[in-house]
């Protein structure tokens, strides 16, 4: 493993408590042993911080507020009540498809994205939460079948196995492989679980909105200051874009989903199919995702991408046909130029930026979470290990 690597991952696990944090995963069971509750308690000693303000009731911010009162932190989180990205979402916990073989994220963002998932994953199984195991990646064509082919070569270089198997029964392709590793939870219920969490943990659940950040104060709507020691944003630009200079490189991109109901046949588990993804949830076929640049608003449907989505949901599966649509969504998914999250401190005094996540909100939410703690803890070197996902490498 390249040194950048072994510090991100590193920085990833650090500092995070030993209670829950045990994982399979080999891009970071090596610093598992110097993390426990011993490490943990002397970190927290060496820190002056005691209480955060986490901005933000999005995956990313949720989780990093239950994470901060776990450790112990005096912690209020903001939610301004607006559906967001991640509700919007399908719940992807998609670290291989969406990342191994992208030229758009480099070695190190791959190692933390499969990190992250291994947080995932255990904190599922602590909590007890619902999950979709297992994705089947199907091949439409000739040139789908080239990439998951070389998909299957890259993943093998981080010790995954991508087993080549049938193409399920209902499903039109010429090839699928099966990932055990790829799932998907419920977007809708894991924000509720996260919202319980965090209220078990103590922290203050503040319904409102952010209009204003000046001299470590946060301004409300309804006139209300807050402060604190540390102030999180974990939220797009369009709350504090005039407050915070580096969510200027943020830009909204929309997606929108649907949902089928009354088909003769469903996958059993999540399947994946270029853009196009399918996940049962109940007695519904969750579909997803088109994708949107520059886009501004999330309530409305754009009808010939709605239309072009089910077209090639149908294409895949063509018992969907027989369903009816249900429901229709969008939502407004905050990315970077480069594709990678904004994790770490502000040029503004005492606030830390966790955003930016794009498709990836929910896979990199336990990471992030993790590397806010760290960040908080004022642990050395935290942000020289997380200097590829600076908040301000687009303005210098």
């Amino acid at each position: 493993m390249c040194a950048v690597v072994a510090q991100l991952v590193r920085a990833l696990v650090c500092g995070s408590r030993g209670r829950w944090f045990k994982t399979t995963s080999p891009y970071h069971a090596m610093f598992a042993a110097k993390c426990g509750p011993t490490m943990a308690s002397a970190l927290k000693m060496a820190t002056s911080i005691s209480s955060c303000i986490v901005v933000g009731a999005g995956p990313i911010g949720l989780f990093t507020a239950y994470v901060l009162a776990e450790a112990g932190y005096e912690v209020a989180l903001i939610d301004d009540g607006r559906r967001g990205a991640g509700w919007a979402s399908g719940g992807m916990l998609g670290a291989v498809y969406e990342t191994i073989d992208s030229p758009d994220f480099p070695d190190f963002a791959k190692h933390y994205a499969l990190a992250s998932q291994g947080l995932w994953q255990t904190f599922l199984r602590t909590i007890n939460a619902p999950i979709t195991e297992g994705s089947l990646f199907v091949a439409r064509n000739e040139q789908e079948v080239e990439r998951l082919t070389s998909l299957a070569v890259a993943a093998r270089q981080f010790d995954i196995d991508l087993r080549p198997c049938a193409v399920p029964t209902g499903a039109s392709g010429l090839g699928a492989w099966y990932c055990a590793r790829d799932s998907a939870i419920d977007p809708r219920t894991m924000l509720t679980l996260l919202r319980r969490a965090c209220l078990k943990c103590g922290v203050s659940m503040i319904h409102n909105a952010v209009t204003e950040l000046h001299d470590g104060r946060i301004m409300l709507a309804d006139g209300e200051e807050l402060s604190a020691q540390m102030i999180i944003i974990a939220t797009g630009q369009e709350a504090l874009g005039h407050s915070i200079p580096e969510l200027a490189a943020l830009s909204p991109v929309k997606g929108q989903m649907l949902a089928v109901a009354g088909s003769k046949r469903v996958p059993e588990t999540v399947v994946r199919a270029g853009r196009v993804y399918l996940i049962p949830r109940g007695d519904r076929l969750v579909i997803g995702a088109t994708s949107q640049d520059d886009a501004e608003d999330a309530a409305h449907l754009d009808l010939p991408s709605h239309r072009s989505l089910f077209e090639e949901a149908t294409a895949l599966w063509p018992d969907l046909a027989s369903g009816q649509i249900v429901e229709s969504w969008a939502g407004l998914r905050p990315k970077t130029p480069d594709g990678l999250p904004l994790l770490g401190f502000s040029q503004k005094q005492g606030v830390i930026i966790a955003t930016g996540a794009y498709r990836n909100g929910w896979l990199l939410a336990a990471g992030m979470a993790h590397n806010v703690l760290q960040l908080v803890r004022e642990v050395p070197a935290a942000t020289k290990n997380l200097q590829p996902f600076a908040p301000n490498r687009f303005s210098t």
